[in-house]
């Protein structure tokens, strides 16, 4: 009899022991995988060219520090502030820039502008190449800029170009008109669109983003920044094109050269040399003032679906003057993608 106990027992524990090793199996291999994340919608390009994968450096201003941003920008500072020089490369810096491996995938990559505000003006492009001429603030395209104002880690004041991208609540501009490159951000930015003498509309400053490649290190194959508004702009915004498919176009900018930084130029130039990582504009250079400024082609004076594309910008120059812009690639794209869907946490 208690022979039969214990090994009917030793049965009922065996058995219990396969039940529990085979759940365990299941766990291992019957279990659903995790869903991969999924690409950010709302522009053109394939599903898998989602911004989970780029590098970003991101920080969020809170209502706080936008409300002193803006006190701290009166009639009397902005006049103090000095146009900002475009950095300068060497020509062993430009070579590394040329040849440097490819990043992101070749792909052109295209998302639409506005047709500008109700009731706004038309612009008529400049037809002379190399000569600055004043851009009317209020007309499109040249109403989706403006002068974007910084105080830089040593505390000078000083200003650059920046420009509505992509939406109505995305700005464009150079990396070093936020970051010295070295790990640190400026302070105190803020930007006024349709600036001409003064004037225009204030407008504070969410979440400033940039790569990080220029962020840690100042790599100019990244000098570009994209940043969430608070604010809607009122004067449009300009579309995007990567690869720069264009043979001319004109940039823009507040140039110290011409108008003393006050009202908006714009100049025309024609494609030079094209890198993995830089594009040169000949014979478009406006010097300090301009830098950020946008490099605008296929301008409409007629604006209806298409045209008006942010190809590049002012961002550094050689020696020999002529401008470059990183050349906008998949990697722009993305993060201009992942700043349109304000991913950087705002109060």
């Amino acid at each position: 009899m208690i022979w039969q106990r214990v090994r009917s027992t030793a049965l009922s524990l065996g058995a219990l022991l396969i039940i529990l090793m085979a759940c365990s199996d299941g766990g291992r291999h019957g279990a659903p995988e995790a869903a991969e994340p999924q690409a950010p919608a709302g522009a053109e390009g394939p599903a898998d060219s989602g911004a989970a994968a780029v590098g970003i450096k991101s920080i969020a201003l809170d209502s706080a520090t936008r409300a002193a941003a803006k006190e701290f920008w009166t009639e009397e500072r902005m006049r103090q502030a000095k146009p900002l020089e475009p950095p300068t490369v060497t020509e062993e810096e430009l070579q590394r820039l040329l040849l440097a491996p490819a990043t992101g995938e070749s792909v052109e990559r295209t998302i639409e502008g506005s047709p500008g505000p109700k009731g706004t003006a038309n612009a008529a492009a400049s037809t002379t190449t190399g000569t600055p001429t004043q851009a009317d603030v209020n007309s499109i395209p040249f109403s989706s800029g403006g002068k974007l104002f910084v105080t830089e880690t040593n505390g000078d004041l000083f200003t650059c170009t920046a420009e509505f991208v992509g939406s109505n609540r995305v700005l464009m501009t150079a990396a070093h008109c936020v970051t010295d490159g070295k790990g640190s951000w400026y302070a105190n930015l803020n930007f006024v669109r349709g600036y001409d003498l003064g004037g225009g509309q204030t407008i504070g400053l969410g979440c400033i983003s940039v790569p990080p490649a220029y962020f840690e290190h100042g790599d100019k194959g990244y000098d570009y920044a994209f940043i969430y508004t608070d604010e809607d702009s009122e004067g449009g915004w300009l579309g995007f094109k990567t690869d720069v498919p264009f043979s001319s176009w004109s940039s823009i900018g507040y140039p110290e050269a011409d108008g003393d930084g006050e009202s908006m130029y714009q100049v025309n130039g024609t494609k030079g040399t094209v890198g993995a990582r830089t594009v040169e504009m000949l014979g478009g250079s406006m010097g300090a003032g301009s830098t950020g400024g946008a490099w605008i082609a296929d301008i409409q004076s007629n604006k209806t679906e298409t045209g008006n594309y942010a190809i590049g910008l002012n961002a550094y120059r050689t020696t020999s003057a002529n401008e470059f812009s990183p050349r906008f690639n998949e990697e722009t794209y993305d993060l201009l993608l992942q700043v349109m869907d304000n991913e950087c946490n705002q109060e």
